[in-house]
């Protein structure tokens, strides 16, 4: 983070490379203009915006209050302002509901995940321009994956090496990392089995 170009706007820490920032503060600005109550919650809810390549579109992340985004996404000439600012209010709703105390336990994903799908819709419903965004929301509220733990960590490896590979992790370290994490994996989910 400390090599990376910062831009505070309202408070919220936007870092990245200028060209992230630019379109993220684009996409904020959409949320301001549109939806100015669920951009005052998202300024308070997130401390900053962290652009850097991770396995999804977007995240959040509890310990820090981040709303993190892939680059990829971020700088792909057919993603929208509108598509950016539909995920940053998508993990600003896991955000709201972390500081409201619910936590991401698996018998809650599901729930949680459609609570933060439907604000998508919510908001890209009601912004000009946006109905690939919202369409693409309403597919994934209809279509949400196997959100259990073991689900979960292999969606997680298989996204995450791919982000390695895309900045030059080697092939060698990789098949360590894979052969770690599926040893971490089963070790956790025999440890869940015995409790």
């Amino acid at each position: 983070m400390k090599t990376s170009d910062s831009l505070t706007v309202d408070g919220l820490l936007v870092v990245g490379d200028q060209q992230e920032i630019d379109r993220v503060v684009q996409a904020l600005s959409l949320i301001r203009q549109h939806d100015p109550i669920r951009y005052r919650r998202l300024a308070r809810d997130l401390s900053r915006i962290w652009i850097l390549a991770i396995p999804y579109r977007g995240q959040f992340s509890v310990g820090t209050w981040t709303c993190q985004l892939d680059q990829r996404f971020v700088l792909d000439k057919k993603t929208s302002c509108e598509l950016i600012a539909s995920v940053i209010v998508h993990e600003a709703t896991h955000a709201r509901l972390a500081r409201f105390g619910i936590e991401y336990r698996e018998e809650l994903r599901q729930r949680i995940e459609q609570t933060c799908i439907r604000r998508q819709m919510a908001f890209t419903k009601a912004l000009p321009g946006a109905a690939e965004a919202f369409d693409e929301a309403d597919r994934m509220l209809n279509a949400l994956p196997d959100m259990s733990d073991t689900a979960m960590a292999e969606q997680a490896l298989a996204a995450e090496v791919e982000a390695a590979r895309y900045v030059g992790v080697p092939e060698w370290l990789l098949r360590r990392m894979i052969a770690l994490r599926r040893w971490r994996n089963r070790r956790l989910a025999a440890k869940s089995r015995r409790n």
